[in-house]
């Protein structure tokens, strides 16, 4: 009996059927299974559209391959990073696609890790979901000039017109960005960051005026006894989750019951606080929840 070699078997599959396949790897997985099998899966490889790249954690001669055999138009998922194992990793991959904006033309969610210097994402015309994980800074340092590049940077991304989902990772900076410059997005449908100040918030709804998922870590309690007579909360927002460290029960029972349109409310209570005590009592969540929150639907505390 004739056998037939895998790689004849994979050669008849339709091409539809191949990116199919395709869709459930990333990238390297793709040219480590299927790019020295044959002619045919190779052009499969250079015809694919929807190639998800993650350059976390790669080989030098991994990233080198991947840059030379995918073109910038089939990516659709893309993860850069600075870190210990992948050191000017951003430097040389945007040295590679000086014009990142107009050649990545198909990417739709994007996630840098530990940038120094950012690109230039204005031309995009799908960037649906960004993702900025920040450089952890020393805990004593306070870096001004580099925030303030931060809050220019972060108010061209709110002009992005496709963005939907922006997720700023910035526990590790020592300062808030500048929320009060920030434009009204009324695209960004999804948010989430980390504000050194609760009184930030009011900025936040601000320039978020169609806002339906938010996610804060709020790590002090209002210097501004009236800040939640600046809270406008939009009637979109219907998801929010929140973490808490150092904020008085009192400031957060405002916010909910500003927020009477929810319907997923998810509370994280951070342990290590001197005024824990004051998140003990199991009757003063119910009580709230049935006051102020009509349409709750799921609600999760830890």
């Amino acid at each position: 009996m004739n056998m037939v070699v895998p790689q004849l078997l994979l050669d008849r599959l339709p091409v539809e059927l191949i990116f199919n396949i395709f869709n459930y790897l990333t990238a390297i997985e793709i040219l480590h299974s299927f790019y020295s099998f044959s002619q045919y899966l190779r052009q499969c490889i250079r015809k694919y559209q929807q190639y998800k790249i993650n350059f976390q954690t790669i080989h030098k001669h991994e990233f080198d391959w991947i840059c030379n055999v995918i073109h910038p138009d089939q990516i659709m998922t893309l993860t850069l990073s600075d870190s210990e194992e992948t050191p000017g990793q951003m430097d040389l991959f945007f040295s590679c696609f000086a014009t990142f904006d107009q050649s990545f033309t198909r990417l739709k969610h994007l996630r840098l890790r530990n940038p120094e210097e950012f690109p230039n994402l204005s031309q995009m015309k799908c960037l649906h979901t960004l993702t900025i994980d920040f450089k952890r800074w020393a805990i004593y340092s306070f870096d001004y000039e580099h925030i303030r590049r931060y809050d220019k940077y972060l108010a061209n991304i709110f002009r992005l017109p496709t963005l939907r989902t922006l997720i700023l990772n910035n526990e590790s900076l020592n300062i808030d960005f500048n929320f009060q410059l920030l434009p009204i997005a009324e695209h960004l449908h999804t948010f989430q960051v980390h504000l050194k100040s609760i009184d930030n918030l009011p900025f936040i709804f601000k320039c978020l005026p169609n806002i339906k998922r938010l996610s804060l870590s709020l790590k002090t309690r209002s210097m501004d006894n009236n800040f939640i007579s600046e809270l406008n909360v939009p009637c979109s927002l219907t998801h929010l989750t929140i973490k808490l460290s150092h904020i008085l029960r009192d400031e957060i029972g405002q916010i909910i019951q500003a927020c009477s349109m929810l319907i997923y409310l998810n509370i994280h209570i951070e342990r290590n606080q001197t005024n824990f005590h004051q998140w003990l009592d199991s009757d003063w969540w119910p009580l709230l929840i049935d006051k102020c929150l009509p349409q709750l639907k799921i609600f999760r505390l830890r």
